[in-house]
């Protein structure tokens, strides 16, 4: 029984793909943001629709406390703080589909 840890994001594979998108547990807040940010930006490209969309903006979402609370600080090569940067980043897409930070947050919640 291997003894790593893995975050799940059910709904959010690519289209056709039957596996689950996983991420690493070891991976810290902003590495999480990242890689949920470049995984939507292929989606995006790929013409994912927007149920799928919305799903991988609600796994974002989920991040910003963390993100404003341990990764706020300005980061060097972006020259953001990137708590800041990922909530307006998830508030202006989610906006694109008509839904505010608490409709993803609703939408996290749901089973």
């Amino acid at each position: 029984m291997p003894k790593e840890r893995f975050i799940s994001y059910p709904g959010c594979s690519r289209d056709g793909d039957p596996c689950l998108t996983v991420a690493w547990a070891g991976l810290d807040h902003l590495q999480q943001a990242k890689a949920l940010a470049a995984h939507y930006g292929e989606l995006q490209q790929t013409g994912a629709g927007q149920p799928k969309l919305l799903l991988v903006l609600a796994g974002l979402n989920e991040l910003l406390p963390w993100l404003r609370q341990w990764q706020n600080q300005l980061d060097p090569e972006f020259g953001l703080k990137m708590g800041d940067y990922y909530e307006e980043y998830v508030r202006e897409e989610a906006k694109r589909f008509g839904k505010s930070l608490s409709d993803l947050k609703q939408l996290a919640m749901t089973p």
